[in-house]
């Protein structure tokens, strides 16, 4: 990593309840430690979860109460400085040059977002020293949200084969446009799964410009069972108050 500052900041929601959390956690903090640009790292820890990182690039900010991906992401968006962003789970890992990569795309061409495809893997141990590579053995996702056509391949799979999924980087301004990552639907319920989907659409409306990159540029891990998307979101007042959430919207 070079001594340049930042361009991009990545934000990763820590659930307290996470399996492998300290697994999960070194690799995670490896990955991007390794990336071929500097990164910044904010890490939005839930119900008091105390993670020991110490470096100037990766700050860690602690909620005593249980939280959702979606607002995770919203206070991580409020922290964030920097002219690009990126959210991640703990089981997200990008390659090496992976960040270089899409940064360079969005500089060039302007754009607001830009993504590749992740691989996803149904072990926990994570690949973090490989690098990006072509896409093959696939027709790729070539808008977001997908349409549907021969050969695409999205979501958890049959664990018979990898599968693939978009592995997005944004530019700052255009998320807050869009009004962050919402966190409730119009009666109430959290948002779990598809915090990423609602996005895509709001920046869709935007008329805001995606570029596609065919490369796979890292792994994620699959297991419902385990995956912090499908946690709960305890019912706390103090949480609609929290000066951080919700500074650049979180309603859907």
């Amino acid at each position: 990593m070079t001594s340049e500052a930042p361009e991009i900041t990545v934000v990763c929601s820590a659930w307290h309840k996470q399996k492998n959390l300290l697994q999960f956690h070194r690799q995670h903090l490896q990955c991007l430690l390794d990336q071929t640009v500097p990164v910044r790292v904010i890490y939005v820890a839930d119900g008091d979860l105390e993670l020991q990182v110490d470096h100037p690039l990766v700050d860690v900010v602690r909620v005593p109460w249980s939280i959702s991906t979606a607002q995770a992401a919203n206070v991580g968006l409020s922290l964030t400085d920097t002219e690009f962003f990126c959210m991640l789970n703990l089981d997200d890992y990008f390659f090496s040059d992976a960040l270089a990569l899409l940064t360079g795309v969005l500089k060039e061409h302007q754009a607001d977002a830009a993504f590749g495809d992740w691989e996803i893997r149904f072990q926990p141990e994570a690949e973090i020293s490989r690098t990006n590579r072509r896409l093959e053995d696939y027709q790729p996702c070539r808008t977001w949200p997908p349409e549907r056509q021969p050969g695409l391949r999205l979501g958890n799979g049959d664990r018979r084969r990898t599968t693939w999924g978009p592995a997005p980087v944004f530019r700052t301004q255009a998320v807050r446009e869009a009004y962050g990552f919402a966190r409730q639907f119009g009666n109430g319920i959290p948002v779990r799964t598809i915090i990423d989907a609602i996005l895509w659409h709001r920046l869709t409306a935007l008329n805001k410009r995606v570029m596609v990159v065919e490369r796979v540029l890292g792994t994620y891990y699959s297991n419902p069972a385990d995956q912090q998307e499908f946690r709960g979101e305890t019912a706390n007042p103090a949480a609609d108050e929290h000066q951080l959430f919700d500074q650049y919207g979180a309603r859907a």
